[in-house]
């Protein structure tokens, strides 16, 4: 471990090295601002709260280093030191060290990722995703690009272990489940067009694994040597690799792209795709868009979907109902003791890693935003079509796939949802103040559901919920502090 991290110290030692300057430092302003939000809306229980924020930034050149925290009482999950907190748990969602070549840059700590491709639908990495702990590297020099990525996903679990049920809490005979993801990206830039592919990798037993890092060969074949016995050295091998590519178009005004996403590509993606074994589900994602100006404003049309069993774990034993808990997801369950609170439900957009919806769903979005020179306005029109969904339950009510072939949206009741959204915004000096309303109807909503005679494994979300009217209202309000724009280089002596 400490000689897989000494590489990427030497790198970010090199960049600095050779893109700073000791001649002269010129220091952008250091950012510091405080945000106060107010939310209503039925989504979620309570009806009305507010959550408050800190941020700080600070750029020199090449260096970049901030963090965001954020207090929220939305009763989401019980706060820490609770006598002192009054209901608010504490929501770290920056904090950030970077550096950031002409063509390579580093960045790690607590941060929010971004896909490959610039999309609300993007496959490998959410656009809801919420902030990992994460090292990042990439090498970009306007033809070639390669992007390496460390999610850690689970570490040191107090609550989950691999010998043991996931309901014991971990002692000394119960290894912690560890669990952590590769993301990477490759591609080139010729004229107007990218081309790429992309991989993700989910592993469990460890949290960080140097080479799925450091080399760029695919993981796939990667784990087949690692693992393969006959050899001097075999290693323990728990991975689920999944890959993809995609192409985009870029000019003044219009772009357009579209993305594949083969989940388990070791079994079910080359039995489906390269040998024609149709009774293997496939277990793809897809997304596709476009983005274009016109004399009234700028227009986004997005579509994606996913089949069933898309992103999740696929093994099952006599013993365990997820032998393997290696889903795309953050979380390697379905719930949490949420202690005064109850069990509690993790949301789905909280945990998976790739497409915000999951498996076994549809959608399609509408954006528009007007040009208008006294404040920036964006609409959203939203409808998604959603069945059952278990990542963390493989092949969710039953032991295996059945050999059944593909499954996507094939249920007698399915939720629909429709969501119509906007929001403005504007500056004002140190201010900056927006406002954002939602309004909506969801039918057969998702909602948790026990395995039939099967109450220790992981519930199922099903479409069995009531339909009811979708409303939030989100007042934001954020002021910047200025604390100076420039500042002289340090001198070693006095004029005097």
């Amino acid at each position: 471990m400490r000689r897989s991290l000494f590489g990427v110290f030497a790198i970010t030692f090199l960049l600095a090295a050779g893109t700073a300057s000791a001649q002269q430092i010129s220091v952008p302003p250091v950012r510091l601002w405080t945000t106060l939000q107010g939310d209503f809306g039925n989504p979620t229980d309570p009806l009305a709260f507010d959550s408050q924020a800190v941020g700080f930034q600070y750029l020199a050149g090449v260096f970049d280093v901030g963090f965001e925290m954020w207090l929220v009482n939305d009763q989401k999950y019980f706060p820490p030191q609770s006598q002192f907190m009054r209901g608010r748990w504490l929501d770290l969602r920056d904090g950030h060290i970077a550096l950031r070549g002409e063509t390579l840059s580093f960045e790690a700590g607590r941060i929010t990722s971004e896909d490959e491709i610039d999309s609300p639908y993007s496959l490998f990495i959410s656009s809801a995703l919420p902030p990992l702990v994460t090292m990042d590297v990439r090498y970009d020099n306007g033809f070639f690009f390669y992007n390496t990525r460390w999610l850690e996903l689970t570490r040191r679990s107090r609550l989950y272990s691999i010998d043991g049920s996931v309901d014991d809490e971990v002692g000394e005979d119960l290894e912690p489940l560890e669990r952590g993801a590769i993301y990477k990206a490759w591609g080139v830039n010729v004229g107007r067009f990218s081309f790429g592919l992309q991989e993700a990798t989910v592993y469990i037993g460890s949290t960080f694994y140097p080479e799925y890092f450091f080399s760029p060969i695919p993981v796939y074949f990667t784990q087949i040597v690692n693992s393969n016995t006959g050899n001097p050295w075999t290693q323990i091998a728990n991975e689920n690799s999944m890959e993809g590519l995609f192409a985009e178009y870029q000019s003044e005004g219009l772009r357009f792209f579209g993305q594949l996403f083969i989940d388990d590509l070791n079994e079910f993606g080359i039995e489906w795709l390269a040998i024609g074994d149709w009774n293997q589900p496939a277990k793809y994602a897809w997304s596709i868009g476009s983005e274009f100006d016109t004399g009234i404003g700028r227009f986004g049309v997005y579509h994606a979907g996913a089949t069933k069993y898309t992103f999740g774990a696929t093994y099952t034993s006599d013993t365990e109902f997820n032998e393997y808990p290696y889903s795309y997801t953050i979380y390697p369950v379905a719930e949490f003791d949420g202690r005064e609170y109850g069990i509690q439900p993790i949301l789905l957009q909280d945990t998976y890693v790739g497409y915000l919806f999951g498996e076994n769903n549809a959608a399609f979005r509408v954006e528009y935003e007007p040009e208008l020179a006294f404040a920036s306005v964006a609409s959203v029109l939203e409808y998604s079509i959603s069945g059952s969904k278990a990542p963390t339950n493989p092949w969710h009510e039953l032991d295996n796939h059945q050999n059944e072939g593909t499954e996507y949206l094939d249920e007698p009741q399915l939720e629909h949802k429709l969501r119509l959204s906007g929001t403005i915004s504007r500056t004002f000096g140190p201010f900056d103040l927006s406002a954002s309303l939602m309004m909506g109807a969801v039918w057969n909503e998702l909602t948790l559901n026990e395995v039939p005679g099967e109450p220790l494994e992981d519930k199922i979300w099903k479409p069995t919920g009531p339909n009811r009217f979708l409303w939030s209202l989100s007042l934001t309000g954020t002021y910047n502090f200025s604390v100076w724009s420039e500042r002289p280089a340090l001198r070693h002596g006095s004029d005097d």
